[in-house]
């Protein structure tokens, strides 16, 4: 479990300035959302390999599943696209 204790405001560098308290605890509820995420994705890719090697495509990673890749391509996809996420501006 992540735990950062509230602070006024953090600065990292190039990093735009957050504010800690919007970090929380990871909970248990996330975490089986994110599970359930990516078990829905590696279904839909071990189902259809030419969607996968597409999603993948020109990043493929040697000696990992394609599927796999994909569907954690796409579960990564969907938290760096959280309100949450830290982002260079």
């Amino acid at each position: 479990m992540i735990h950062i204790k509230p602070a006024k405001k953090v600065e990292l560098g190039n990093w735009k300035t957050i504010d800690p308290k919007s970090i929380h605890e990871v909970n248990r509820a996330e975490v089986d959302r994110i599970l359930a995420s990516y078990q829905k994705q590696l279904e839909r890719f071990r189902a259809d390999a030419a969607a996968a090697a597409k999603t993948i495509k020109g990043n493929e990673v040697s000696g990992v599943d394609a599927a796999e890749q994909a569907a954690w391509t796409l579960v990564a996809n969907a938290l760096l696209n959280l309100d949450e996420a830290l982002t260079k501006e």
